[in-house]
């Protein structure tokens, strides 16, 4: 179950976490809705793994990619597959948190586009010029990611988190799992 990113975000709410507005549709009505209804502000993201591995060798990362009002021409596409589309967060810096059994550690990450802005999808570039630094989590966000690990039965998870422009801690999804038989 912790590796469907849409019971991910459902069950982050009920453990009482926070997570961006997320809609997955084929219907491009419905995405041009829920672009306008978040103020033009949402992005697109893989619904499973970002990597597409091509036996040419030729394999691909898939990036988070803020919706434009000039993609909204090419709409039509998502009636072939369904499309995860969230609100956008406007973030100070992302967040990883690593979680083994009871022990929880919170690394903030910085990486800028834009000259100041927090970059949208972290892991562009390679993460060069990214900057870490052990960040400590408030209580109740450290006993909820707690509860939210533990009820999927793991052992060990890494969590994707951002800490939003009015200080709130938003969760992204379970970026890797171990069920703690050895298997990821």
């Amino acid at each position: 179950m912790a590796s469907h990113k849409i019971e991910q975000l459902a069950r982050a709410h009920r453990m009482g976490l926070m997570a961006p507005e997320t809609i997955v549709t084929q219907s491009p009505e419905e995405a041009r809705q829920f672009f306008y209804e978040h103020g033009q502000e949402i992005i697109v993201k893989p619904l499973a793994s970002g990597y597409i591995e091509r036996a040419d060798g030729s394999d691909t990362v898939l990036y988070t990619h803020a919706i434009l009002t000039s993609d909204l021409t090419k709409l039509s596409s998502i009636s072939k597959c369904p499309t995860l589309l969230q609100r956008r967060i406007r973030k100070q810096r992302d967040i990883r948190v690593t979680v083994m059994d009871n022990d929880i550690h919170a690394v903030s990450l910085s990486g800028k586009e834009n000259g100041e802005k927090q970059r949208l999808d972290i892991r562009r570039d390679n993460m060069r010029d990214v900057q870490y630094e052990l960040t400590e989590m408030p209580d109740d966000v450290r006993r909820s990611v707690i509860r939210y690990h533990k009820s999927y039965g793991l052992r060990f998870s890494a969590i994707d988190m951002a800490i939003d422009q009015d200080g709130n801690w938003i969760l992204f999804e379970i970026i890797q799992t171990d069920n703690g038989h050895g298997r990821i």
